[in-house]
């Protein structure tokens, strides 16, 4: 690759500020890092993970710890109100697959609990037995939002058991989720609101206990935050959706996931209806796809995935090698294939490759493809085109 000119003149002053080669980090970013850190030694440090807040008082002095996310005062209590409406869902779901027996079993049994839950709940239960500080003054508003989620959900319930045709994502959303005058989706939203002011209660209680130099405190996150989809967003992970139609009736199609920062984790599923059909693909379509990958500072990326038959117990796995390399506005993709499995000719293992070149506005590829789809066919393929 060509080196990029730079002029020395603009980058001493570009390093005046900041300068990374430097050994002993000299420059002024550096003089402020050194400064900031040498005045905060004694400062109050706040230390969170995914559990507990630790207090770091300075001086030496031993931290002190609170737990947040165990032995939450009401958390099962509520929790399980909030499952009622995913747990229904669920029946919908179940029913939608044919099984009948199964839903109908589980739906009894819910019933069951709603009658006992609404026959324990009352204002002493939140007041007296439960008792958390941020229920105080609420806990009759409490047992009546319990009490409603129990006559709505038990409502429900007993329509979908008698009369046939009733349960269903429609009733689901009119009736429950939607009922009137307060629907289930507000009730989810509240109990999770109230664990979370009974957790902000009890932080900021123990707080006002340890004396926090606040305009010295300093605050670090670490570990995991959350659950692991928790960072899955639509701005920083991507979803591909695949379908596929051909004649003579058959259908196909896959999602394939990508989810992380700079390291990442790849997930996929295909299906098909399993009607034969000329595949152009390299890969088993009734497969799943697992992958780890990286993104590097200068936006090269570089995975390895495998591509495993899970349907037909066919042996069938591709495993691919894949670098995505930029090039100023351009950029170029490799794949390296290794093939294996039962195929129209018996057993086989093979090496297949793929390269993209990518411009602004066009394309090339070449690709070899051995036992294309695990037929008996090797397949080369060029291509190109142009964007639009």
């Amino acid at each position: 690759m060509t080196a990029v000119y730079e002029n020395p003149e603009m980058v001493r002053l570009f390093r005046a500020y900041t300068n990374p080669q430097a050994p002993e980090r000299d420059s002024t970013g550096d003089h402020l890092t050194r400064a900031s850190y040498e005045d905060h030694l004694d400062a109050p440090l706040i230390v969170t993970t995914d559990t507990h807040v630790a207090l770091f008082a300075g001086a030496g002095a031993p931290p002190s710890t609170q737990g947040f996310r165990h032995g939450t005062l009401g958390f099962k209590e509520l929790a399980g109100i909030s499952h009622v409406g995913p747990a229904i869902a669920s029946l919908v779901r179940l029913a939608e697959l044919g099984r009948e027996q199964l839903w109908r079993a589980d739906a009894e049994r819910l019933l069951a609990d709603l009658v006992q839950v609404r026959a324990a709940n009352n204002v002493a239960l939140w007041r007296d037995a439960i008792g958390a500080e941020s229920f105080a003054g609420r806990e009759e508003r409490i047992a009546a939002m319990v009490d409603h989620a129990c006559v709505i959900s038990a409502r429900y319930l007993e329509r979908a058991l008698h009369e046939p045709g009733y349960l269903g994502g429609p009733s689901l959303r009119a009736d429950l989720l939607s009922a009137h005058p307060v629907g289930f989706d507000r009730i989810m939203v509240a109990t999770f609101a109230l664990v979370g002011a009974n957790n902000s209660a009890r932080l900021i209680r123990w707080f006002d206990t340890m004396d926090v130099a606040w305009d010295r405190a300093l605050v670090m996150l670490t570990g995991r935050q959350g659950r692991l989809t928790s960072r899955i967003t639509l701005a920083t992970h991507s979803l591909a959706r695949i379908f596929q139609l051909a004649s003579r009736g058959f259908v196909g199609g896959s999602v394939n996931v990508q989810m992380g920062g700079p390291w990442y984790a790849v997930v996929g599923l295909g299906r098909t209806d399993a009607r034969p059909y000329f595949n152009l693909n390299f890969d088993p379509n009734d497969a799943v796809t697992l992958g780890v990958g990286h993104q590097s500072d200068t936006s090269a990326s570089y995975t390895v995935f495998v591509v495993a038959d899970n349907r037909f117990h066919t042996q069938q796995r591709d495993w691919h090698a894949n670098v995505k390399i930029p090039v100023g506005n351009t950029h170029g993709t490799f794949d390296l294939l290794r093939k294996s499995g039962l195929s129209d000719v018996g057993y086989i293992k093979a090496w297949g490759f793929s390269a993209n070149w990518d411009w602004p506005g066009w394309f090339a590829r070449v690709a070899y493809d051995p036992y294309q789809n695990f037929s008996a066919q090797n397949a080369w393929r060029l291509a190109g085109g142009v964007r639009f």
